[in-house]
């Protein structure tokens, strides 16, 4: 059966780019893809086999990554290529096309954007969106709209009061705090933070996730508190995820020192490293993938042989939807990079290629049986 030229059309189009040495190799599979695309024709099943082969064995020696995506095709012969190779060319089966995985686009989602709700002190609750700019009566704060969104910004030399800013599903925000750190907060999350820090330390509750850029105050820690967890810095980036549906809390270290304390335990952090909180005790994780843990912040899904489970926890707080299985889920662990910035029929098509059958019906996504 032939393979469908638009598959590997897009993949030439979408410039995927191998990030090794075997530049021979990639000349030889960028020429056959685009000799496919000038080609009205299918096509034939030894070549479509030959150029994955060709990919397949590179990405045993080491994984690509995809610097962009264009069009939802591009998208899922992502996930065939790095996750679906073997099962594609092992069980001798074919790519389906995209007529055989059809995703009704009256029922898609769009992506999540920047919003939030802040709450002052009074109790009053304020709307906070990409459309609002300037000062925000009776908070000492503004909305400053730059190229990334909207940020809400405070000012220092305040008097102190707890305010606090939460994210719904399907939203993300930024804030600049009154000592110059800034945090991002992703879908479903919320941070409780004090006008202005006057005490010995600087401290915040979180729940949900986050990515802070802290401002260095050596005489002045910073405390993050959520559950039953405190991350303490001086000055550093690093990422806390601790959504309640999540297995483990999870503190990932990009600059700087960071110390972790759960039940008594201390792990002091390095770059690079991560814990994990669980409730038997605080443990590094071996070999973190940073990219992945932080890929939200920078715009993007990152996917890293993740089971079906973790992959929809992650698309229903950012597109807002429940997720519904009919059946028993789908076993085995799934690879793959795309952008968040795309309707969820473009991430859902990247799955189907992986051979996870999904269907939007309102707000939900149906995941059905194989």
């Amino acid at each position: 059966m032939p393979y469908p030229r638009i598959v590997f059309s897009c993949v030439y189009n979408s410039i995927i780019v191998l990030q090794m040495n075997e530049e021979e190799a990639k000349r030889q599979i960028r020429a056959a893809l685009e000799e496919a695309a000038q080609s009205n024709e299918d096509m034939d099943e030894a070549r479509a086999s030959h150029i994955l082969s060709s990919i397949y064995r590179l990405d045993n020696r080491r994984r690509f990554r995809l610097r962009a995506i264009k069009g939802t095709a591009a998208a899922a012969i992502l996930l065939s290529i790095i996750w679906g190779t073997t099962h594609f060319l092992k069980q001798n089966q074919p790519i389906p096309t995209i007529a055989q995985k059809h995703q009704d686009t009256k029922q898609d989602i769009p992506p999540g954007t920047n919003k939030a709700i802040l709450k002052l002190a009074s109790g009053k609750l304020i709307d906070l969106d990409d459309a609002r700019a300037g000062a925000i009566t009776g908070a000492n704060a503004e909305i400053v709209k730059g190229t990334s969104g909207a940020k809400l910004c405070y000012a220092p030399g305040q008097e102190p009061e707890i305010n606090m800013v939460s994210t719904p599903r399907g939203g993300q925000y930024q804030i600049r705090l009154a000592d110059g750190s800034t945090v991002w907060l992703n879908a479903s999350s919320s941070l409780r933070f004090p006008t202005a820090f006057t005490g010995p330390d600087r401290t915040v509750e979180l729940t949900g996730e986050a990515y802070f850029d802290i401002a260095k105050k050596s005489n002045i820690p910073f405390l993050v508190k959520i559950n039953n967890t405190t991350v303490e810095v001086l000055g550093t980036e690093f990422n806390i995820n601790g959504y309640d549906d999540e297995p483990s809390l999870k503190t990932t270290l990009v600059t700087g020192a960071v110390r972790v304390e759960t039940a008594g335990k201390t792990l002091l952090l390095k770059p690079g490293q991560q814990t994990a909180s669980q409730a038997e005790g605080l443990h590094l994780t071996p070999n973190p993938d940073l990219e992945e843990s932080l890929a939200w912040k920078n715009g993007t899904f990152n996917f890293n042989k993740l089971d079906i489970t973790t992959i929809m926890r992650q698309i229903s707080r950012w597109y807002d939807v429940d997720i519904v299985y009919e059946g028993p889920k789908p076993s085995g662990h799934f690879s793959g990079i795309i952008s968040r910035n795309t309707p969820v029929s473009t991430v859902l098509k990247m799955l189907e290629y992986g051979g996870v059958h999904c269907k939007v019906a309102g707000k939900k996504i149906v995941i059905m049986p194989n």
